[in-house]
């Protein structure tokens, strides 16, 4: 019986580094038991590490998890994972394939959070796995809706998801830069400029609140530039880091932002200290006294998780042994050396050359 783990990350391959969660895959212990009808035990060891706050696997997150508060001195054992994970089985052999996610921050999952999966194989000398990005289904264009309006805003408000050139997207992946923003079109003496109050990403019956009381909340705000969103004449945007719910099982996040809409210029930074809006000053832009007009808009994303699959054929690699690494930063580092190094050959071959040919011409 063999185990195999492969580390990776959630984003599109960029870098060898990992996450703010160190882990590796010295961390991980797996027990696969010795036949097939034995339990699957997952432990991570990192010690006391403070920035894992959950271990689970994403094929069942109702019962594949360990949190921080089931934890033992910093230790998660998830133990019989064969029965609460939905582990993958090849009908063709005994080989077993599980995918464990370290998390960071509660209720979300981010490109930064290391992932390993996880093969068991009994009766076997061949030991092959692999990791690989689904595709989303085919969904038609968002489009910005009103959910709710209070004090009946006359003009027209808009929330769209942005690319860095403005364009607007459809489909994402975890890690992708984006820009959340709204918009506001039409004249209204009453209506001059906008904020966004509160954001809060949903996935079925789950929600995470990504922006309350106008600021990015505490414990996110790695995820964007910016404290909140920020105001410039007609429209107000936060560019912030692709993450995805936790229990989102087909990638369709639900942006829902309640945005207060300004009865004089509120431009500059929504987000103040504590929560609270910025005072009037000399030269700077005059913030509303009262907002009492406000709307509730959504927007629909879809976003590319990881997932795991079976391998097939024989040209898979096997993957027991070296270090995690992402292999396309890999490949294209060789890539790049080699190219310098065949360069510096031709320039020392023309420099002997042209040495060779004027001493030639040097000699009686």
């Amino acid at each position: 019986m063999k185990v195999v783990l492969l580390c990776l990350l959630l984003a599109r391959p960029a870098t060898i580094a990992f996450g703010a969660i160190a882990a590796t895959k010295d961390d991980i212990e797996v027990d696969c038991g010795t036949k097939p009808a034995d339990p699957i035990t997952v432990t991570y060891k990192g010690g006391s590490a403070p920035n894992v706050v959950k271990m689970f696997s994403p094929n069942n997150l109702k019962t594949c998890a360990v949190t921080k508060e089931e934890s033992v001195n910093g230790v998660y054992t998830l133990t019989d994972a064969k029965s609460k994970c939905d582990v993958l089985k090849d009908a063709n052999k005994e080989d077993y394939y599980l995918q464990i996610v370290l998390q960071e921050i509660a209720g979300i999952i981010q490109d930064t959070d290391p992932v390993f999966n996880i093969q068991c194989s009994y009766g076997t000398d061949k030991v092959t796995a692999s990791g690989s990005v689904s595709a989303p289904q085919s969904t038609s264009t968002p489009t910005s809706i009103v959910v709710e309006a209070k004090g009946q805003p006359d003009m027209s408000y808009t929330l769209d998801v942005l690319n860095s050139r403005q364009q607007s997207l459809s489909d994402v992946r975890l890690g992708d830069q984006i820009i959340l923003q709204v918009s506001m079109s039409g004249t209204d003496a009453d209506e001059v400029s906008l904020q966004v109050e509160s954001c809060v990403a949903i996935s079925g019956d789950v929600n995470v609140t990504f922006v309350e009381n106008l600021c990015v909340v505490s414990g996110l705000q790695s995820l964007s530039t910016l404290p909140g969103f920020m105001t410039s004449g007609l429209r107000t945007f936060l560019p912030f880091k692709v993450f995805s719910v936790e229990g989102s099982t087909d990638g369709n996040i639900r942006f829902e932002c309640v945005v207060n809409v300004c009865s004089e210029s509120c431009n500059g930074q929504n987000c103040q200290t504590a929560g609270k809006r910025r005072r009037r000053a000399a030269g700077d832009d005059v913030m509303p006294q009262e907002e009492e007009k406000s709307l509730t808009l959504a927007r629909s994303l879809q976003v590319k998780t990881i997932a795991l699959v079976l391998p097939t054929g024989d040209n898979q690699s096997s993957l027991n042994t070296g270090e995690c690494f992402q292999s396309i930063g890999f490949i294209v580092t060789v890539t790049v050396l080699a190219v310098l190094l065949l360069l510096a050959m031709v320039t020392l071959v023309f420099m002997f050359t042209t040495r060779r040919r004027s001493l030639e011409k040097q000699t009686p």
